[in-house]
């Protein structure tokens, strides 16, 4: 549950000293969570295709500009390259981990 972590401590620690520890107030998970919600609409998904394509980018602008246009979002820099239109082999792979993925 948010705000509720599991602690661990020993018998003779403090409770206060335990409660006021800033390792206690993420865990791994809450911190990824919390890191990812700047990113609306998976933009740090299409930021990091970006990066596997776009050469020499020294800014997130740079990363974000297709053919001299910069453009709003990583996702519409994206869709400007046009590498997922019709990729039927993205398709097929969605489709067999689905399947896969069903158990049926």
């Amino acid at each position: 549950m948010p705000g509720r972590q599991n602690l661990i401590f020993a018998d003779d620690d403090k409770i206060l000293d335990i409660v006021d520890k800033k390792k206690y107030k993420d865990t791994m998970f809450t911190a990824w969570m919390r890191a990812n919600v700047k990113f609306q609409d998976g933009e740090i998904f299409y930021m990091r295709l970006l990066l596997n394509v776009q050469r020499d980018c020294r800014s997130f602008e740079s990363i974000r500009t297709v053919d001299g246009v910069l453009y709003d979002s990583f996702k519409d820099a994206y869709n400007a390259l046009g590498l997922l239109i019709d990729d039927p082999e993205l398709i097929n792979a969605i489709k067999e981990t689905a399947e896969l993925s069903s158990g049926f």
